[in-house]
């Protein structure tokens, strides 16, 4: 068994945390920012204590927070609504949402340490403080232009679709469509890849394929229980795939702290190309 780790934006599980308890700690954070502002802004006085814009800051910091436990659920659920379309506006919309939403967040959570009185009269606390206050707005800013810049770039080749009779039984074979508009007068073959995939949280160390790695707690474990290739051709804009389900393949199960499920990827290496849709495959 090959054993994969990506990033989480490249894989479809998105949380480690259930529905249920995503709700739960969201609402919470959310709640407690939105009571902190409230204080903050008919409280009507200035305390050394805690002062209205540092209360400010931080009531926005629980919120952005409690946002970061709804939007993933809710990311995957979408996900998931549309298996067989790609589309790279969607998918570069939500997280370039996402990448801001981390920005902000930092950038607010810096500014509560400035609302901290007499911190400016300690000069070495203080130098540190601006440091940290170019150094990780500089880094989540980079990484909120990538997303741009991601998203920019898949757009050039716009929305892939794949007409398929799903959900498919193990052991089928069924003839699906592949159609992409901007690939049309395209020479070049594409690369089919059907994939039965089964995520885990990478940070789980219970499981033994992560035992002993020094693994990111923002990713996941991908492991490639089945992988067949095949190259096709393009007609005008559309190809023809031909998909076998093996007897002995795993039955597509939807988590989002941890998914079986089958993919199958349209790309090409020459042009950069890529599109990903979801089979759903059933016992």
């Amino acid at each position: 068994m090959i054993t994969i780790k990506r990033k989480a934006r490249h894989v479809l599980s998105t949380t480690y945390y259930s529905p249920k308890t995503s709700t739960a700690l969201g609402g919470i954070l959310i709640l407690m920012g939105v009571i902190i502002l409230l204080i903050a802004l008919t409280s009507g006085a200035t305390t050394d204590e805690l002062p209205p814009r540092m209360a400010v800051s931080l009531s926005i910091t629980f919120m952005l927070a409690g946002f970061f436990f709804f939007l993933p659920y809710y990311t995957f659920r979408l996900h998931i609504s549309h298996p067989l379309s790609y589309r790279p506006f969607a998918i570069g919309i939500r997280n370039i949402i996402g990448s801001l939403m981390a920005l902000l967040f930092i950038v607010f959570f810096l500014s509560v340490f400035y609302g901290i009185p007499g911190l400016r009269d300690h000069k070495d606390g203080f130098l540190i403080l601006k440091i940290f206050s170019v150094l990780f707005p500089v880094i989540f800013g980079f990484i909120f232009l990538r997303e741009i810049w991601y998203t920019v770039r898949d757009l050039k080749y716009g929305t892939s679709s794949l007409q398929l009779s799903t959900p498919m039984l193990r052991g089928e074979v069924s003839n699906g469509t592949f159609s992409n508009s901007k690939l049309a007068g395209s020479r070049q073959p594409l690369d089919v890849y059907l994939r039965n995939l089964r995520e885990h949280p990478a940070a789980n160390r219970n499981r033994s394929s992560t035992k002993g790695k020094h693994v990111s707690s923002n990713s996941f474990i991908t492991e490639v229980l089945y992988e067949q290739h095949q190259s096709v051709s393009l007609h005008d804009a559309s190809a023809t795939l031909s998909i076998a389900i093996p007897e002995s393949g795993d039955p597509t199960d939807y988590r989002a702290d941890g998914s079986t499920y089958w993919e199958l990827e349209v790309s090409q290496s020459d042009t950069g190309f890529h599109s990903r849709f979801l089979i759903a495959v059933i016992p």
